[in-house]
């Protein structure tokens, strides 16, 4: 890791930082050979832990964020353009994770990435789905403040509705 980077980010947002839930880091460009290669400047535990557990190529020794080509090229538009990235992606170990990459304002030359294993979530909204799609149980959704969502097919054939009440 870049030593100057503990310094430029401030005692209090490094801590901050280095407590969040997410996995956070803050990379710049840099050129390996004639490749655009990413390099880390700070990761917080949870993105350590994040890229330890789900295979994540990052030699955070070196500094170096080892991803897919693609992934490199998609990180370069964002600190090229000053846009920003969120994405949800499938990891090669069917974990699904949500990136949001953005070029930090204060820093033009710094990417900040976020990413948050969402599989847990993927897998309730799957069941979910599944659960809506089966005529012979009644499913309901029901919003904010108790107000009736949605209901599936199997609801309306059993309370008698027809599709215009439902």
């Amino acid at each position: 890791m870049d030593p100057g980077a503990t310094t430029r980010l401030g005692g209090a947002f490094e801590t901050f930082f280095d407590m969040a839930e997410e996995g956070c880091c803050i990379v710049t460009r840099c050129l390996d050979g004639a490749q655009p290669c990413l390099r880390v400047l700070h990761a917080n535990g949870s993105f350590r832990q994040f890229a330890a557990s789900h295979g994540v190529a990052v030699e955070l020794e070196e500094g170096h964020l080892a991803l897919e080509q693609e992934w490199v090229d998609l990180l370069e538009a964002v600190l090229g353009s000053g846009g920003e990235l969120r994405a949800c992606m499938d990891l090669a170990s069917s974990t699904w994770v949500e990136v949001h990459a953005f070029r930090l304002p204060q820093s033009p030359e710094l990417l900040g990435l976020r990413v948050r294993d969402i599989t847990q979530h993927r897998l309730m909204v799957e069941r979910l789905i599944g659960l809506r799609r089966i005529t012979t149980v009644g499913v309901l959704s029901w919003g904010a403040g108790f107000g009736l969502v949605d209901v599936n097919e199997g609801f309306v054939r059993m309370g008698g509705f027809s599709d215009d009440e439902a």
